[in-house]
């Protein structure tokens, strides 16, 4: 099924979760795919994978560095905190590739407990991994998705946490929140240019998100959470069908979805007076027993 085979796309957190099932889902439909992550370790798995259509590249002094490959996968590793890395980045793949239909910024941690538990530096990374380096990708890749003609395609993993505030969650929300934000900005704006602007807001998902953040739940909370995710979380493949969907059907602005999710979101918005008291009377409840009361 090789339909997308002259698409060119860009993929940020791709060596694992919801960017490693979107890579496979464009390269198994013929496209070009640039992966980007950290885990050079996981985008050399991706690599082994899809044996012979590319070689992981590295991260040296001057920034990212790509290998060129034989097929249709190009890896790179990079940190998309890095503007510089990132705007070096960019410029390697439009000499390599032309042009970038699809920019999927991705890449995301999660960062949550007790406010007086969180550390300022903790905050920190949150905003700069899944807000910055959003934007990051955005400065360096979209002016030059503007001036290439024939549209493209922004979609940015946000989440339902950045349309509806949970406790316990500041720095994710915040940040998501922001993502949200970003796009209802862009949108508008872009698409004079023909691109289209998606936020795709998924509730759980099985990734490793969590056991790569840092999320401590008072009292019986985590193994709580854990049993909902093993229950009701969306696969990554599932959000990844999402994506190619959006992408094929040129579908912007924002992209609800999971158990539950969108009844959530509705009664947010209509209800936020209920909403608010319900939140307080299950943080309340959770705290005091986590204090032993």
């Amino acid at each position: 099924m090789e339909h997308l085979r002259h698409q060119r796309v860009v993929i940020t957190g791709a060596a694992s979760g919801i960017g490693r099932a979107t890579a496979q889902a464009f390269l198994s439909r013929g496209a070009r795919v640039y992966g980007v992550d950290l885990d050079a370790e996981g985008l050399a798995s991706l690599c082994h994978k899809w044996e012979g259509h590319g070689d992981p590249g590295t991260h040296g002094d001057s920034g990212p560095c790509l290998r060129e490959p034989r097929g249709r996968f190009h890896a790179h590793v990079a940190d998309v905190r890095d503007a510089e890395a990132m705007e070096e980045l960019a410029a390697l793949v439009f000499k390599n590739a032309g042009r970038v239909d699809l920019l999927h910024l991705n890449a995301g941690v999660m960062i949550g407990g007790r406010v007086e538990t969180l550390a300022v530096e903790e905050w920190r990374r949150a905003i700069e991994v899944n807000l910055l380096g959003a934007v990051n990708g955005v400065c360096a890749f979209v002016p030059r998705m503007m001036r290439q003609g024939g549209g493209g395609h922004l979609v940015v993993t946000a989440s339902v946490a950045g349309l509806v505030g949970f406790p316990l969650c500041g720095p994710y929300s915040a940040s998501k929140f922001g993502l949200v934000g970003l796009c209802e900005s862009l949108g508008p704006e872009l698409a004079a240019a023909g691109i289209w602007v998606t936020a795709i807001c998924p509730g759980m998902v099985r990734t490793q998100i969590l056991e790569r953040g840092r999320v401590e739940l008072p009292g019986k909370g985590r193994g709580i959470l854990d049993q909902a995710m093993a229950r009701f979380a969306l696969s990554p493949e599932e959000v990844a069908s999402e994506v190619m969907t959006a992408f094929r059907k040129r579908r912007g602005g924002i992209l609800v979805m999971g158990i539950g999710t969108r009844p959530l979101w509705w009664l947010h918005r209509l209800a936020r007076g209920g909403y608010g008291a319900a939140m307080e009377a299950i943080c309340r409840r959770a705290l005091k027993r986590d204090d032993g009361d």
